[in-house]
């Protein structure tokens, strides 16, 4: 990265800046796409609730930015009161949870109430009644729309994500319209992943219709207030980045190892050799059953810089997680190597290809400045700096915006300037 006339790397983490804390695989749906595999009839592991105190406090000492709750449906995770009663020593972290929005009950709403720092509900949304209905059963839409508004009532910050494909690519523009005027914050287009329960059957979306679509909530954006209402394409890997500016899902997909993965098993992982939550290898750094959290990240530096060594080239991802390209031999390897499976799929490398892998050289990530400055940064934080979280790092900085869940990559300078405000 270059700014002010310095190039530096973000490929040395020293520790992650974002969790996604994975409680469960139990769901009340089963989507076909799901990422996670999940589904009604899960008898598996959840994340213990007396674990979550520590997970918490590991990620507030680090300064961490922000930990998604996700599942499965975390609603109905047995350890959402535990978070609650945990998140009162949180203080620089926040926290944000992913619903389905159909098992809303007065007490999850009760529980979310109390819980402290949670900044954001994301809500999965995948269309209008019928494009909406067809993922996930008859009647849901309506469940859904009735319930986002309970929890807007709750935390008024409701973002919604859309999970594209060949059916619900067509037509979301409808849906963004009717999120802009039941005062939703922001819609989120998220093209489906070869991952999990996709592989049963993928249906994703075509060079083309990225294209496409990019083009036109480009064209919408053109028209809508940023400061009300944010409309993003989680296109990062296809289409090329405009700015240091990045929101979170954007910028660890395109950036590796600040992420960390904290599953339903206890099992945490880094998301390097990975695509959607099928992991090309083993990248697990311990289990929160067996070791403290503070100690699985002890030395987690080093680590993950020799694992970013072995992480796939941008065509690779695109190709596995997207399925576009001409490289259809990794498709059908990948098909015929890790299948599709309702457990944490970790597929070893073979030897050949292991070193063909290690023989990848990284060197400095991509130059981008994009014409944003301190001049850039400075006017929207001082205007609100109780909003934003800042982070050093050896030779540049972050700020974090906790209520869009925006990323900024600042210059050592940049960073220097906005902490002494």
């Amino acid at each position: 990265m270059n700014t002010n006339g310095r190039i530096f790397t973000l490929d040395q983490p020293s520790t992650p800046i974002h969790i996604n804390l994975d409680t469960t695989r139990k769901c009340n749906l089963s989507c076909w796409y799901c990422h996670a595999s999940a589904g009604p009839f899960y008898k598996g592991p959840a994340v213990s609730a007396d674990k979550v105190p520590e997970i918490l406090a590991t990620a507030e000492a680090m300064r961490c930015f922000d930990i998604n709750v996700t599942g499965g449906e975390p609603l109905m995770w047995q350890g959402l009161e535990a978070l609650a009663d945990a998140s009162q020593d949180l203080d620089f972290t926040s926290l944000q949870i992913i619903t389905n929005a159909t098992t809303v009950t007065d007490r999850t709403l009760a529980i979310l109430e109390r819980t402290k720092n949670l900044k954001r509900i994301i809500v999965s949304l995948d269309g209008l009644e019928d494009s909406h209905d067809r993922n996930r059963g008859k009647g849901m839409y309506q469940r859904t729309i009735t319930n986002l508004q309970r929890l807007k009532d709750v935390v008024d910050n409701i973002t919604v994500i859309s999970v594209l494909d060949q059916n619900s690519h067509i037509g979301w523009q409808e849906l963004t319209e009717l999120l802009m005027k039941i005062g939703v914050r922001q819609h989120h287009l998220t093209p489906v992943c070869f991952t999990g329960h996709a592989m049963n059957g993928f249906d994703g979306l075509t060079q083309d219709q990225f294209t496409k679509i990019k083009m036109e909530a480009d064209s919408m954006n053109a028209h809508i207030d940023p400061s009300q209402f944010l409309l993003v394409f989680n296109d990062t890997l296809v289409n090329e980045m405009t700015s240091r500016t990045l929101n979170m899902h954007k910028f660890v997909e395109r950036f590796k190892g600040w992420l960390t993965i904290v599953r339903p098993d206890g099992n945490v992982r880094t998301n390097i050799c990975t695509w959607g939550r099928t992991w090309r290898f083993d990248e697990t750094l311990g289990n929160i059953n067996e070791t403290p959290l503070t100690q699985i990240f002890d030395g987690y530096g080093p680590k993950v810089t020799n694992w970013l060594q072995h992480r796939f080239t941008t065509e690779e991802e695109v190709t596995r997680k997207f399925h576009i390209g001409d490289n259809i031999e990794l498709i059908q390897q990948d098909i015929a190597e890790v299948g599709a499976s309702n457990q944490d799929v970790a597929v070893a490398i073979s030897e050949r290809e292991y070193e063909e892998l290690d023989e990848i050289v990284i060197g400095h990530l991509p130059l981008f400045d994009y014409g944003q400055t301190l001049e850039t940064f400075k006017p929207i934080f001082t205007a609100n700096k109780g909003q934003y979280r800042l982070r050093k790092e050896n030779g540049f900085g972050f700020m974090f915006d906790t209520v869009t869940s925006k990323v900024s990559i600042l210059s050592e300078e940049e960073y220097e300037a906005l902490a002494q405000i």
